[in-house]
């Protein structure tokens, strides 16, 4: 639909980009950008007011805090206000909202319902808030989530069935792709020969980071294999974790620290597995963007069953799917791969296929443009 003009309101979708719903919301606006939709990005920022162009999505930062960087009541309400104030001058035909749960919100609500502007509330985990799930029944014209299982969670608040729709997190297939393994790993510093596991995000306990090293340690030790596991590092995480972690690296080479770094691209592709050992649904997105973003990369990858896991990655097809905390079966599977028992290019070309069919940007900006267009 050209001339669509559309608002994504969410907090702190800025630079670095190194959080797994800021990264979705960018890449679903560049994806209806580029079937000729106008977006705009309304957002809170840990820096002054201010306004960018990228990729042919406008970002304008309203200069204030909100709640994930504690601002308080005063900036919560401001930064309703100015939505109101923006979305009254700009005219938009769809006001997308990510994850703004405070009764602050209830304000531009209430104004976009009584403008007749259509609304949409996603949400990217299953973090439900009872109090304002049902109101916002009231306010918005249809839900979007990430995976079939939470349809069932906004049904049992109230949501009816037919306001829901499944919208995947996406990713840019032409960034994200496969790449010379061998230039990848000299860009980066890394060895030519080793076999690389690797993990990506936040260092935090829940992401089962220095379970993961226990059993590398295991298989360095009893098989003789030259293994490295890098961990590369968003710049986020507990600083108990992101300590812990600085010291076993200098004390194991094995262990390799990347980042911050802006070229994921190349860190996924010097892996020859993507591992992300997290243990509770709790402390990740419902279908983490690094999973999808090393499957666009050709990279196989290992996960518990947490969360909506089970609706990307097929076991024994693009990856494998473990009952979370089995870390013996985790170490099973890495000694598969090391001894060549488990098939690897053949799981490399399905995690690439299931990526291009299902996760890019273009196939998820189309299922959001038919959502927008059922209520225009």
């Amino acid at each position: 639909m050209r001339g669509l003009s559309v608002a994504m309101v969410g907090e702190d979708i800025e630079p670095p980009w190194a959080d797994g719903v800021v990264n979705t919301i960018k890449n679903w606006c560049e994806g209806l950008s580029q079937y000729g939709a106008s977006v705009c990005v309304l957002s809170t920022t840990s820096q002054g007011a201010s306004f960018m162009r990228l990729n042919n999505v406008s970002y304008l930062y309203l200069g204030l805090k909100q709640k994930r960087f504690e601002g308080g009541l005063i900036d919560a309400v401001r930064f309703q206000r100015e939505i109101i104030r923006n979305v009254k001058l700009a005219d938009y035909d769809v006001v997308h909202f990510h994850g703004i749960e405070e009764l602050t919100s209830v304000p531009p609500m209430l104004y976009m319902k009584l403008r007749r502007k259509k609304r949409i509330s996603s949400y990217h985990s299953t973090t439900l808030s009872n109090f304002t799930i049902g109101f916002k029944n009231i306010m918005f014209n249809r839900f979007t989530v990430p995976s079939t299982r939470i349809i069932s969670k906004l049904v049992k608040h109230g949501i009816p069935k037919n306001k829901i729709a499944v919208i995947h997190p996406s990713v840019d297939t032409d960034i994200f792709h496969s790449m010379n393994k061998t230039k990848a790993r000299n860009a980066l510093g890394l060895p030519d020969d080793s076999f690389i596991m690797l993990y990506a995000g936040h260092f935090k306990k829940g992401r089962g980071i220095l379970e993961l090293i226990s059993k590398y340690k295991e298989l360095v030790n009893k098989g003789a294999y030259d293994v490295k596991l890098v961990l590369a590092w968003t710049g986020q995480g507990e600083a108990e974790i992101i300590s812990a972690l600085s010291d076993i690296s200098r004390k194991d080479h094995g262990i390799i620290i990347l980042g911050p770094t802006n070229n994921m691209p190349t860190v996924y592709n010097a892996a020859d597995v993507y591992i992300l050992p997290v243990r509770d649904e709790k402390w990740v997105i419902e279908i983490p963007l690094s999973l999808v973003e090393a499957l666009s990369c050709g990279v196989p990858a290992i996960s518990f069953n947490v969360g909506g896991i089970s609706e990307l990655i097929v076991n024994g097809v693009n990856g494998f799917l473990l009952k979370p905390n089995d870390f013996t079966s985790l170490k099973d599977i890495l000694t598969g791969l090391l001894k060549d028992r488990i098939d690897v290019n053949h799981l490399s070309k399905n995690a690439r296929k299931t990526i291009v069919d299902r996760f890019s940007n273009q196939n998820v900006a189309k299922k959001l443009l038919s959502l927008y267009e059922e209520l225009l």
